[in-house]
């Protein structure tokens, strides 16, 4: 018997495959990752764009208080009067910028209540333009208080400058210095405008120190001061000098004094009508006759003015506070428009011939010449006035004054009538506002 046995079948049943969920997920936590990454990188953007535009404000109102500085030091500088817009155009200006803000009287006193300033233009086809303010002390409280805005408002970059004494470290005040400040601000209706309540998007301030140097190195010590010889044969003219830190010297002659007859001098010799010195001190005394140094001085032009100015005498003419009087024919009357303008030293190769004050006790002048000078009648000088010449004769000094005093470097010969007043409160002026303000090294802050 036979017995079959039937293959045994199962049968298995599986559930379809679902294929690509795992690819999707993937791709979801891609695009998480990606949009993360980016979001990152947008707000790193948008936080890079702040910074840049941060910055650019930044430097914008760092470089306009720096600008500040440079046109208040070169305001400083300028000696011809403006008008409230800082400019020297008119003729009824009476005051220099640094006449205005930074006046010396035995020293530096500047005006902390007025602050000047400008805007500056900004422009793509032209170079940028400055619109200033100067006010006066009454204006700028005016403007403080909020009724007379000396500067307009606007978008363009603004600066505004201010001066204050410079205190040294033992605590006294310099007299000679001054702390010059400026405020820079993107726009003028921020902290750079004086009163103003507003802040600019960027604001810096940034001072400096200046410090005077003076026009005259060294200040002479005598009323006439020579090279050569002084010979005198006028009958009337006086000589004073009652200063006790120049020890009261009349006359201080690299020659001999009405001792020796000078070339070209006509007249017996004669002693001064009047002669003041310290009390006490007979005036023969005060004068110094006979000085190698001037001697030695006086055969050289430069090292003679180079001893009392610090400079030659081309670049005396050449500085830019020096009105070169060029134009013989009207020496005279460019002489009075240059003064009116703010000029205070003066150099010319003409001869000179006036009747009217040349200077005042206020406002002195330099005088430096290689021709003549005759001051007629009773016409006064108030400064230094310096004779480049081997010889000279003042005949023309007719009944006038020379409140200061005069170096001649060569002999000069006093044949007319004139009154020589050695004063000492003139020569300080002269220095003072004939000088240039310039940066001590070390001082610049912003902070």
């Amino acid at each position: 018997m036979t017995i079959l046995f039937a293959p045994s079948i199962r049968w298995i049943s599986t559930p379809k495959q679902q294929r690509g969920a795992a690819t999707l997920v993937v791709s979801l936590i891609l695009l998480f990752g990606m949009t993360l990454i980016a979001f990152f990188v947008n707000r790193s953007m948008l936080f890079e764009q702040k910074t840049s535009a941060n910055q650019l404000r930044s430097t914008r109102a760092f470089e306009t208080a720096e600008a500040g500085i440079e046109w208040a030091t070169s305001m400083l500088n300028d000696i011809r009067t403006i008008n409230a817009s800082c400019t020297n155009t008119g003729t009824t200006n009476t005051e220099s910028f640094r006449q205005k803000y930074v006046p010396y009287n035995s020293g530096f006193a500047p005006v902390s209540t007025v602050q000047p300033g400008c805007s500056i233009s900004s422009s793509n086809t032209a170079s940028p333009t400055l619109s200033c303010g100067c006010p006066s002390v009454a204006a700028a409280a005016a403007a403080a208080a909020g009724t007379t805005p000396y500067l307009a408002a606007t978008s363009n970059p603004t600066f505004t400058v201010k001066f204050d004494p410079n205190i040294l470290p033992d605590g006294t005040t310099s007299t000679d210095s001054v702390l010059l400040t400026s405020y820079g601000c993107t726009a003028t209706d921020g902290r750079c405008v004086p009163g103003g309540t507003n802040t600019a998007d960027a604001y810096q301030k940034i001072s400096i120190i200046l410090k005077l140097r003076p026009a005259i190195a060294s200040f002479p010590a005598a009323a006439i001061t020579t090279g050569g010889s002084l010979q005198l044969t006028s009958a009337a003219s006086s000589v004073s000098n009652t200063d006790l830190a120049s020890n009261g010297v009349l006359v201080n002659s690299g020659g001999g004094i009405n001792t020796t007859s000078v070339a070209g001098c006509n007249g017996a010799l004669k002693d001064f009508a009047t002669a003041a010195t310290l009390p006490g001190t007979p005036w023969p005394s005060a004068m110094l006759a006979n000085d190698t140094s001037l001697s030695a001085l006086s055969a050289n032009p430069d090292a003679m003015f180079a001893s009392f100015f610090g400079t030659t005498l081309a670049q005396f003419q050449s500085s830019t506070s020096t009105k070169n009087l060029t134009s013989c024919g009207s020496v005279v009357n460019d002489f009075t428009t240059a003064f009116n303008q703010g000029f205070r030293s003066f150099y010319t190769t003409c001869d000179f011939q006036t009747n009217n004050d040349m200077g005042t006790t206020q406002n002195p002048i330099i005088f430096v010449t290689t021709g003549e000078l005759r001051i007629n009648g009773g016409a006064d000088v108030y400064g230094m006035v310096y004779v480049d010449r081997a010889n000279f004769d003042a005949q023309g000094l007719g009944n006038a004054s020379i409140n200061g005093a005069l170096i001649v470097r060569g002999d000069y010969c006093a044949n007319a009538n004139a009154d020589y007043n050695y004063d000492a409160d003139v020569l300080s002026k002269l220095g003072a506002g004939s000088g240039s303000l310039i940066r001590i090294p070390g001082s610049w802050k912003d902070f």
